[in-house]
């Protein structure tokens, strides 16, 4: 019997180097694991079983397989939950014994008494189509998983100083390499089941100073929705992309990214039955030569032959791409009986068609059988078409690494016959295209013509996008609200620096374009969002942070306009500002950038603020410095004796707030914190902030309710920071019952305003969006929307209509002033929003012409 591979027996080689870490930070040490994984084998017993490991990216089955190999026990690696999918793997091959999870933890059990005949050399069995449930496999060797681990190590130069970060799973080879090849290297791994979506991971990856990430193309595509470009990690040192084709343009990208950025990024080509990888691109090749696969890996050779079986020798010839190398599998297994079969391959006939040019590096340039790749997992189009077939239609399959196509033969409902192959495979609705016909394209011999089915699904998909196409130019709408002159196609809201006063004319631009708001769209690229899928119908709800701004700047100006005698309005607006600010400024401040979300602040608000501040300023004749400087509530003055002030504290309260926040965040060590600990970082922000208030009420209550100063008021934006990274019902549920004591409390509890504060807290808490009649939504939105300029400009027609005018209706005046206030708010956000555009477009195309009513001599 062969031994099991070097990596496992040299664990306690590198004995207190750390070798995984987990996601709450517990570190297993080489030397830890060599003695978890010596224990377990014993709990294997001596004689060899067939076993099966239900995977995930955890350390209790990473022990299971380590043991497994150590003790040569050939191991099947699944997916976590495979069996309650598909059980035809467990039901053919009967494995003796099966480690899984379930509500009571990890636990291993016997499934089998059958006696398997295992081949002396026999491992690991890997599925070969991702997760179609086909119930063959992939045989590897112990030779296999070593070579194909050193092969990696070496021209990836992993060394004992790298981490990598398991954003793959582990029964997939690409990510079981990923773990084999950094044990050989002494190196560590981060294990986290989190997607590269999850702003968890990310802070994972900076607690734990990760320095790889692998990906294949659809990890690629959310890296660029989360904004991975603006990033800042910087202990990442390698990026690794296979699992199939990467767009050439996406490969330059990244290329120069990494150039720029200081870290190196290769590009791969692997096959599960190669163990996984077979070619990879250097780095400096990378940007100049986008569509190539490039060399073969160490210790390994590529050949090509043509349709003949000659070996190509000249360049740029095309012929089926083969392998070999002491990675290449034993062979595939079917059934059991195949357990016990030598290794019957020397070298792989990849199945893919390919050129060589004159640098020796290779390009795909098709598929020779009947596969197709998505997603990094390998389909095959016969398997999915005997699968619909089982079911009863005879359907014929197509398909590329771009899109599955399926003809439907007669009378069948192709919308069960989606939701079937979605739901089977964990596809998504633009991976499918499926349509009836009286009968398939067939060629000249007979048989079904599947490259004309591939035609005909491109062709539907063409004109099914034609009738979605968007009547919205998304970016050109995201330029306009962010006063921006260009936004680059993958850029995203949140990482144009997007904030709440733009999050309403952004989100009613993307739900008028698709009929939806698509949840979390603020983190979505806009190329992404704008090749969505349209809704047939749009929806009626509407963003509670909206709906509150809209409901509070109307109390806001009720209550100047004496029409209510309660407050809460502007408070609200200062909780809701704290909860935007954690939504849309923290990745920011995260990333150092305090300077950046002061300029926005400043841009954005501050400067309308004193353009409308020196108009008041002038026409009352009283150049206040406190006010200019927004420093006039540290004064209790407000602008002496001006009616028109007072009410501004607000945007001094929160400048101030600002302020210290970007002051505090420029502090590195905190900006770590606040990475690993969202929630607990805001809770204790929130505390704090709460303690200085406590003491002055307990002082003098009535001194401490008439202060508008940012420290007293801080407590209020800080519970809307905290509510933005509540993310389970227990916190939001803590964070509930403070509010409920907290505001009343402090705003006194016999006052309207604290339980208008907890109420629209709480309402924020538990409430994403709300449900709205079709004819109030666009009101909502467009008060909403309009409301910092509506709190700019109320104090005209207020003091006008109240104040001024010779009206002794005061319900009536105070109404008109609401009224007028709203029309004059509205029509300033619509200028601002249409004038930039319109001044640019008069730039470009200059002022247009007069017409000539004369005679012309030009002939016609």
């Amino acid at each position: 019997m062969t031994r099991a591979p070097s990596f496992v027996h040299r664990l306690h080689y590198f004995d207190k180097a750390t070798a995984f870490i987990e996601e709450d930070g517990r570190v297993w040490r080489y030397a830890d694991l060599a003695e978890a994984v010596t224990e377990f084998a014993r709990q294997l017993g001596p004689h060899r079983r067939l076993v099966l490991i239900e995977t995930r990216n955890q350390i209790q089955p990473l022990v299971a397989y380590l043991a497994c190999l150590q003790a040569a026990h050939p191991v099947i690696l699944m997916p976590h939950g495979a069996a309650e999918k598909d059980d035809r793997i467990e039901t053919v091959f009967q494995p003796n014994l099966v480690y899984r999870e379930d509500e009571h933890g990890w636990s291993l059990q016997q499934e089998s008494d059958r006696h398997h005949h295992l081949h002396p050399d026999l491992r690991v069995l890997l599925t070969t189509s991702g997760t179609t449930g086909t119930p063959k496999l992939v045989r590897l060797s112990g030779e296999n998983l070593q070579s194909n681990a050193a092969s990696i190590a070496d021209y990836l130069d992993i060394s004992s100083l790298d981490r990598a970060i398991t954003t793959l799973p582990v029964n997939y080879s690409y990510g079981l390499s990923i773990i084999n090849s950094h044990l050989q290297a002494g190196a560590s791994v981060s294990l986290t089941d989190r997607s590269v979506s999850s702003q968890c991971l990310w802070e994972q990856f900076r607690e734990q100073q990760c320095t790889s990430l692998a990906g294949v193309p659809y990890t690629y595509e959310l890296l660029d929705r989360v904004g991975f470009a603006d990033m800042d990690l910087p202990s990442l040192r390698t990026l690794t992309q296979a699992g199939g084709k990467l767009p050439p343009e996406k490969v330059r990208y990244h290329a120069r990214l990494a150039a720029k950025r200081g870290y190196r990024f290769h590009v791969m080509y692997g096959q599960t039955e190669a163990t996984a990888r077979m070619g990879w691109l250097p780095p400096e090749l990378a940007s100049k030569n986008p569509h190539s696969i490039g060399q073969p890996i160490p210790g390994g050779s590529f050949t090509l032959r043509d349709a003949t079986g000659k070996i190509i020798t000249r360049h740029d010839r095309e012929g089926e791409l083969i392998y070999s190398g002491a990675n290449v599998m034993m062979g595939y297994a079917d059934q059991p009986d195949d357990l016990a079969r030598a290794a019957e391959l020397t070298e792989l006939e990849t199945g893919d068609l390919a050129v060589r040019n004159r640098l020796g590096l290779y390009r795909i340039t098709g598929r020779k059988s009947r596969f197709c790749k998505l997603y990094g997992l390998r389909f095959n189009l016969d398997d999915i078409e005997a699968s619909l077939t089982r079911m009863g239609p005879q359907c014929a399959v197509s398909g590329d690494d771009e899109l599955i196509c399926v003809c439907v033969r007669g009378p069948h409902s192709t919308d069960e016959i989606e939701k079937h192959l979605r739901r089977r495979y964990t596809l998504k609705r633009n991976d499918i295209i499926v349509w009836a016909a009286a009968d398939f394209p067939v060629l000249e011999n007979g048989k079904t013509d599947y490259r004309q089915i591939m035609a005909t699904g491109k062709k539907i998909r063409t004109e099914n996008e034609d009738n979605d196409k968007p009547h919205i130019d998304l970016a050109g709408e995201f330029a306009a609200t962010l006063r921006l002159a260009k936004v680059p196609r993958n850029a995203s809201f949140t990482s144009l620096q997007g904030d709440s006063l733009s999050y309403v004319q952004a989100s009613v631009a993307i739900e008028e374009h698709l009929g939806y708001l698509p949840k979390g769209w603020e983190t979505i690229s806009v190329g992404d969002l704008q090749l969505m899928k349209r809704a047939q119908q749009t929806t009626n709800t509407i963003d509670t942070d909206i709906a509150l701004k809209a409901a509070a700047i109307l109390m806001v100006v009720a209550h100047h306009a004496g029409l209510v005698s309660f407050a809460g309005g502007a408070m609200t607006l200062l909780m809701l500002a704290g909860f935007n600010t954690a939504r849309f400024q923290l990745e920011h401040l995260l990333q150092g950038r305090s300077i950046s979300v002061l300029g926005t602040v400043f841009r954005r608000i501050i400067l309308p603020y004193f353009c409308i501040l020196l108009l008041y300023l002038i026409w009352r004749q009283d150049f206040h410095l406190p006010s200019l400087t927004l420093s006039s509530n540290f004064f209790g003055t407000y602008g002496q004796g001006s009616t028109f002030l007072t009410p501004y504290w607000f945007v001094e309260v929160y400048a101030q707030i600002v302020l210290c926040l970007c002051a505090v965040f420029a502090i590195p060590q905190l900006r770590k914190l606040v990475r690993t600990h969202p929630f607990e970082s805001a809770l204790t922000a929130l505390g704090i902030s709460l303690l200085l208030p406590i003491l002055i009420m307990v002082v003098n209550a009535e001194l401490f309710a008439t202060q508008r100063l940012p420290h007293l008021l801080i407590y209020v934006f800080a519970f809307g920071w905290a509510a933005a990274r509540a993310d389970n019902p227990n916190r939001k549920m803590l964070l509930m019952v403070t509010g409920l004591i907290t505001f009343p409390l402090f705003m006194g509890p016999t006052n309207a305003q604290g339980w208008i504060v907890a109420g629209a807290f709480t309402l924020l808490l538990w409430f994403p969006r709300l449900s709205v009649s079709g004819q109030l939504k666009p009101i909502i939105m467009l008060v909403g929307g309009a409301s910092f300029y509506i709190y700019l400009l109320r104090n005209l027609p207020v003091h006008l209509l109240t104040h001024t005018m010779p009206v002794s209706y005061t319900l009536l005046s105070g109404m008109a002033a609401v009224i007028l206030s709203l029309l004059v708010g509205i029509a300033a956000e619509t200028a601002r929003q249409r004038l930039p555009g319109q001044i640019r477009k008069l730039r470009t195309e200059g002022l247009p012409s007069g017409k000539y009513h004369g005679s012309s001599s030009v002939s016609q």
